[in-house]
């Protein structure tokens, strides 16, 4: 299972997940995750130690890593966190479609920076070339959920996965790591970490 008995994959992780995901994100110019990962996580903005910020910008990166959110639907409430506590200089990202409701897009506008990169399901290829242009990015990091990685599967644009293995017996229908309602498979180097 992807994630615990609660839905949330933060419950099945422990210190070597924790360092992994850090060092992860220390070296992602954009952090990408859909709307559903970023609700049920409760994402908040991407604050990396002191030591880590100073690194980055040695390596000509921004202190931070931008974090994007994709959604079609943009049924994702302005008023959380995960706006909210974003600092002016790393204003969210916000992926989605010419289809989606365009109040819901005027409210997000107010405190991310919205881009439309797609007709009525977010096109990959154009995201990566967008974050490439509008920010620099070189690393995107996708931290998921299963759809999300399902769709970068089936478009074959994911390079690398990391994962990490915890040693928690989940029952029930808990969610594959990636989703797709056809069948689809890639080629890819794995990283696996053990999980605390």
């Amino acid at each position: 299972s992807a994630t615990d008995a609660g839905g949330r994959s933060g419950g099945l992780g422990g210190p070597a997940d924790k360092a992994v995901f850090g060092a992860l994100r220390a070296v992602a110019d954009v952090v990408v995750a859909g709307a559903a990962t970023i609700i049920t996580e409760d994402y908040g903005p991407s604050r990396p130690p002191a030591g880590v910020r100073d690194q980055r910008v040695a390596r000509g990166q921004a202190p931070t890593p931008r974090i994007a959110v994709t959604s079609a639907s943009l049924a994702i409430e302005p008023t959380r966190r995960f706006f909210a506590e974003a600092s002016p200089d790393a204003r969210p990202l916000v992926l989605t479609v010419a289809a989606a409701d365009p109040a819901r897009r005027r409210a997000l506008e107010a405190v991310a920076d919205v881009h439309v990169v797609g007709d009525e399901q977010v096109d990959w290829a154009r995201a990566f070339a967008l974050l490439h242009a509008e920010v620099g990015a070189r690393v995107v990091l996708c931290e998921g959920g299963p759809s999300t990685i399902g769709q970068l599967v089936a478009d074959d644009l994911l390079d690398e996965l990391c994962l990490t293995i915890a040693p928690v017996l989940v029952a029930g229908d808990g969610p594959r790591i990636a989703s797709s309602a056809a069948p689809v498979g890639t080629a890819l180097d794995l990283w696996i970490a053990g999980g605390g």
